[in-house]
């Protein structure tokens, strides 16, 4: 290994003791917008010879990056707490993937970003060929021929543990003494060893060598192979396709027509209740997401050598597509709008709201792409997806869903105690809202002073400081709830 590969490992070893700091000490809070100011420092630094691309791109990621890193800090929302885990790693690996290629890469075609993917195999190899380094200065004494065995009884321990985990569990379960005997074995280990201290680091070498591979990988000099860029792969015949829209078409139109009278009305149909009406408005919304969109994207990207009167007439079906599959979204929005107005907000509710916003937003662009063909679909839904899913963050969904509920509690008098108490902090500070409007409520202060009490006796490390629980605990401390 070279000087710079020693320094790259380095600066990922101090990463990975950050990232074992910053996420495996408690709850995630103030922890993960230092983490990623300390990535970005160690990952400038080490390309900071590098030359970047698509820097403008790029920077709308950092932001991004930024933005949903900070929501740990300024809000609560358990839904985006989980599954920002795995958007903000996914964008940061993205981000890296497109700034460190080459400029003249175009990364808004598919094919390309399938062929940039695959170079982070290459991040499997560094790490392999790390710890072929490590072996060899471990055993610098003695010849090569000793240095292959033991390497080779070491990838064979690697490869073996899997199938003696495998194995050592069934024979547990065959026979219970030997059961028993393992289930002791690492009692005696860890008598000799500290159990947390080995655990935390094992954390940091697997982050230190998963960040390794990456930067290796991403400083490796790379030329994509344009090859066709994603054509001539599978070209779809102008009749064929226009019959296929024209059916579809068919089928869409009698089905708007025949429903528009209730479509938009309010009013349910038949025997259905507010629950059924819906939910079939939803599976609706499904339907056009995987028929309509599929069908417009295999039209748009393999629709070609066809005739200019062909084309205009596909031009022609497929905006009506688009026009029926607006008017489906439109139902099933007033349809789940009826839904809340009858039973209340929650956050999944909210969250098919922003989904048919999101999706009409990208029906709407893709009707101007059917009508200006230099237009990239795969740039604006990359991007635009940012921009929609970081707003989504901003937003704080759960102070809405309580704001909105609180709203229709003044209206009807009706209002979920029990879901308040699940949405977080925001949830809380709406139990608080709505108890200084009704303090006669017994069942509501109980669930304040049970909160009081937990809060009181709640210690958390610097890690999990948020500024939405500071805020509920300050304002729950002021309360007189005995």
């Amino acid at each position: 290994m070279s000087k710079r590969d020693w320094i790259i490992f380095g600066m990922a070893f101090i990463l990975g003791i950050g990232a074992e700091i910053s996420f495996f000490h408690g709850e995630i809070g103030l922890s993960f917008p230092v983490f990623i100011t300390l990535f970005y420092l160690g990952f400038f630094w080490i390309f900071r010879d590098h030359p970047f691309a698509n820097l403008k791109l790029g920077l709308l990621f950092t932001v991004s990056i930024w933005v949903l890193s900070a929501s740990y800090l300024f809000y609560s929302n358990p839904f985006f707490y989980a599954f920002n885990l795995l958007v903000i790693p996914g964008l940061m690996f993205l981000q890296m993937i497109i700034i460190t290629s080459p400029a003249s890469w175009p990364w808004d075609r598919l094919p390309y970003l399938q062929a940039a993917f695959t170079r982070m195999a290459d991040s499997v190899k560094n790490i392999i060929h790390l710890f072929s380094s490590v072996v060899d200065l471990m055993l610098k004494g003695l010849d090569q021929k000793k240095r292959n065995i033991f390497k080779k009884i070491l990838l064979g321990v690697l490869i073996a543990s899997p199938i003696v985990v495998v194995v050592l569990f069934l024979l547990m379960m065959a026979d219970p003494a030997f059961s028993r005997l393992v289930i002791r074995l690492p009692e005696w280990f860890f008598s000799f060893v500290r159990l947390e201290m080995t655990i935390r680091m094992v954390i940091v070498i697997i982050f230190s060598l998963g960040f390794y591979g990456e930067f290796q990988a991403l400083h490796k000099k790379w030329e994509p192979n344009p090859g066709s860029g994603g054509k001539g792969i599978l070209h779809l015949d102008g009749i064929m396709i226009i019959t296929v829209l024209t059916l579809l078409n068919m089928i869409y139109g009698l089905f708007v027509l025949v429903q528009f009278h209730y479509f938009f009305s309010g009013q349910l149909y038949g025997d259905y209740t507010y629950a059924q009406y819906a939910r079939r408005g939803f599976f609706e919304l499904i339907m056009v997401t995987l028929i309509n969109w599929s069908v417009l994207l295999a039209v748009l990207n393999f629709g070609r050598k066809i005739g200019p009167g062909l084309k205009r007439a596909i031009q022609v079906m497929l905006t009506l597509m688009i026009v029926f599959s607006g008017v489906m979204l439109a139902s099933a929005y007033l349809r789940l709008h009826m839904y809340e107005e009858a039973y209340g907000y929650t956050l999944d509710r909210i969250l098919a709201h922003a989904f048919m916003i999101f999706l009409g937003v990208i029906f709407l662009y893709t009707l101007i792409r059917v009508w200006i063909e230099h237009l990239s679909l795969m740039r604006f839904y990359m991007i635009f997806s940012i921009l929609f899913y970081t707003a989504l963050n901003v937003v704080n969904v759960n102070g809405l869903i309580v704001e909105k509920n609180l709203e229709r509690y003044e209206e009807t008098g009706k209002i979920d105690i029990d879901y308040f108490n699940q949405l977080s902090y925001s949830g809380l500070m709406g139990l608080m809202d709505l108890y200084e409007l009704n303090p006669q409520l017994t069942e509501l202060k109980k669930i304040l002073a049970d909160r009081k009490e937990m809060m009181i006796h709640d210690s958390r490390s610097w890690q999990s400081f948020n500024l939405e629980r500071k805020k509920a605990y300050e304002r729950l401390k002021g309360m007189e709830l005995d």
